[in-house]
């Protein structure tokens, strides 16, 4: 690709992750990942892209990780949904906003609409 040709919003976030994964694998300080990083989203042409990774390896399959989940994000956020909304319901319960949540089924019941 020609050096000078502008760089599109996924060139810039391809280097991010680039740079990313090579801060997880110790090549980068975070210092140095912070500077890179905002350098590559503030690039204008392929060119300033490249110059942020011309002394890192290319990423080998062990620090390209494995491809994204096909899964629905919400299964890997709903147990901390379920401790957010009893975070919430702990709360309200505790400084008497809601007098009738005080015991265990309804404040679960009410848990099950908040995630749902």
């Amino acid at each position: 690709m020609d050096s000078h040709m502008r760089a599109s919003d996924a060139d810039r976030a391809r280097v991010a992750d680039v740079l990313h994964r090579h801060t997880a694998d110790g090549r980068l300080t975070l210092d140095e990942f912070d500077q890179r990083a905002a350098a590559a989203y503030a690039a204008r042409t392929i060119g300033d892209l490249d110059v942020l990774t011309v002394d890192l390896p290319p990423l080998t399959e062990s620090t390209r990780g494995a491809e994204p989940s096909k899964e629905p994000a919400t299964s890997s956020a709903a147990p901390r949904l379920w401790a957010l909304a009893g975070l919430v319901v702990a709360l309200i319960a505790a400084s008497g906003l809601i007098g009738g949540v005080t015991d265990a089924a309804a404040a679960g019941a009410m848990m099950d609409g908040m995630c749902h």
